[in-house]
């Protein structure tokens, strides 16, 4: 059984890798035993479940030395391992500090293009944050989803689409939040870049998961993708009571339910002339009809009612 090593243990560990220069000479410092037996011991720490905000400082900057300087890919990976076990500790879950100063970490790791080789197992733990308990942790996760100037890999616009189904609707909804709070702007996961302003997360969300193949354009064939989306809409606005607090995202989304109301009239419209399947398109617009129901601030039914009475004439 692995000994369960005391802070000021770690901390005479981290003392011996910060003097080390070089990854010849952490490897040397350090060979693959002892890396393991590094390991072992930062695990046995975790699980104990009893960690205080420095030891999960400290613990972090041990584990991202490993990453960044051990010549063994096996070690690499079970870091990160390991780093994704802090996350399951009660004191990252309940603090923001440490919260923050875990993703700070993970950012660094992320972005570093000499550690391409954990890459993937990386991109998993953000995709777990996406509905992580912790705020200070889901939303760092939803702007690692949604920066595509720091992230254009594992973004919600790259290639191969890394996130599922479940995961698309996670990183819409924390991000719709993201623009109740009225912030104009967050942090990118790249620090040395510019903030991702509040508009350019309203761009994103509407163009993925409105008028993208996520949204309206996927709808003869994925109608239940849309259909959350829609419903996870209109739950968010309506609860918004004083309209003056959250104008700018609240009339933006209006109008983008608007515009999908359109096309989907004419999505259906396509469909009916060639012959081709419309129960995809008859879900939506039945969703459409029942969930807007919901909607009781003026300004959001003057945007929408036009394009919805259209839309529900065309399946008369």
């Amino acid at each position: 059984m692995t000994p369960i090593l005391t802070y000021d243990e770690f901390a005479k560990i981290w003392k011996r890798i910060s003097m080390t220069r070089g990854v010849t000479t952490f490897n040397y410092e350090f060979n693959n035993d002892k890396q393991a037996q590094m390991l072992d011991s930062i695990e046995a720490k975790i699980v104990e479940n009893q960690l205080v905000a420095k030891d999960v400082g400290l613990l972090s900057k041990i584990l991202y030395a490993i990453v960044q300087s051990s010549k063994y890919d096996s070690v690499k990976n079970m870091s990160i391992a390991h780093f994704h076990l802090l996350y399951e500790t009660s004191i990252v879950k309940e603090s923001d500090g440490v919260a923050e100063q875990c993703a700070i970490i993970l950012m660094n790791i992320t972005i570093d293009p000499k550690l391409n080789g954990v890459r993937d197992r990386c991109h998993h733990i953000w995709c777990q944050l996406l509905k992580a308990k912790n705020p200070v942790s889901r939303t760092m996760a939803t702007i690692y989803a949604l920066d595509t100037k720091s992230n254009p890999q594992y973004c919600v616009l790259a290639s191969g689409d890394p996130f599922s189904n479940a995961q698309h609707q996670y990183v819409y909804k924390n991000a719709l939040r993201l623009l109740q709070s009225n912030k104009s702007a967050y942090p990118r996961i790249n620090s040395s870049l510019d903030p991702i302003p509040s508009k350019e997360i309203l761009k994103r969300i509407l163009n993925q998961y409105w008028y993208g193949k996520l949204g309206v354009e996927g709808i003869v064939d994925h109608s239940e993708r849309f259909i959350e989306t829609i419903k996870v809409t209109i739950d968010e606005l309506s609860m918004v009571e004083d309209i003056s607090e959250h104008t700018q995202w609240v009339t933006q989304i209006a109008k983008g339910l608007a515009k999908t109301m359109e096309e989907t009239g004419k999505i259906l419209e396509r469909q009916l002339y060639h012959n081709q399947p419309i129960a995809g398109v008859l879900n939506v617009i039945e969703v459409f009809e029942t969930e807007c129901e919901k909607l009781t601030l003026s300004a959001v039914r003057k945007i929408i009612d036009s394009p919805l009475q259209t839309l529900l004439e065309k399946t008369n």
